[in-house]
């Protein structure tokens, strides 16, 4: 552990990390961990090219703010507790069927991707592609089997 976050006899008991000094802790703890797992150049060129490979995700779960509107498919949903958001609401089937607009209360999140949540088209257009690329990678390997199967070999730990 570096001493820098290690407790003395000085520090705040009831604010321990009120003597921690951030920048020397990302400094001599989290750039060289970083230089570490990404020995092949900048840290943030690394993790750019990491996010280019991912699909998007089968599953939206986008948490809703205060407001935000939401939609119910009321041929599809299998209880009016099933939600989208509206950017998969409208990349969905679901726009042509008849639907509930209501206003989020905070805290809910998207069903899109929920195959248990609809009776028929529980993915909108873009979700749906990520679960072509995770057909795609090892068949029953689970989520994101498809992903490292693209991260060079050198540096996959399975």
């Amino acid at each position: 552990m570096p001493i820098s976050l290690s407790p003395n006899p000085n520090m705040d008991y009831k604010a321990p990390q009120s003597h921690v000094d951030e920048e020397e802790v990302s400094s001599l703890l989290l750039r060289p961990l970083e230089r570490f797992i990404f020995a092949a150049g900048d840290p943030a060129c690394a993790m750019e090219e990491l996010c280019k490979l991912e699909d998007p995700p089968a599953q939206c779960g986008r948490v809703f703010g205060m407001g935000e509107p939401t939609y119910t498919c009321r041929d599809c949903a299998l209880d009016p507790t099933v939600v989208m958001c509206l950017d998969c609401f409208n990349s969905s089937e679901h726009k042509r069927h008849r639907y509930k607009m209501s206003t989020s209360y905070g805290g809910g999140y998207c069903d899109c991707g929920d195959v248990e949540a609809f009776s028929s088209h529980p993915h909108c257009s873009v979700h749906a592609r990520g679960l072509a690329g995770r057909r795609e990678g090892d068949a029953g390997a689970g989520e994101g089997a498809g992903l490292l199967s693209k991260v060079p070999a050198d540096i996959q730990v399975a």
